[in-house]
């Protein structure tokens, strides 16, 4: 794995769990809690995926997106476990 793939493992991680945690300070339900973080991770995801091809005209790379997934899922999830402490 080279840094370009911990770097998307990372940058998704982060924002998923910052999302995350976020809602559960606003009392919001856990499913809405985990639901948006993830989202606005894959979303972040994807738009960094589309600026990267669009200009350096490379097609897309699904082993980032596959690593964004990964750290969206396991930010949900150092989310959620912010819900229950």
């Amino acid at each position: 794995m080279n840094g370009d793939k911990i770097i998307h493992l990372f940058a998704s991680f982060v924002i998923a769990m910052i999302v995350s945690a976020f809602y559960a300070h606003t009392s919001a339900p856990t499913a809405i809690c985990v639901v948006s973080g993830f989202l606005v991770s894959i979303a972040a995801g994807i738009g960094k995926e589309f600026g990267d091809s669009q200009a350096t005209g490379n097609s897309w790379c699904w082993n980032d997106m596959m690593w964004n997934l990964i750290g969206a899922l396991l930010g949900c999830s150092f989310g959620f476990a912010k819900l229950l402490i």
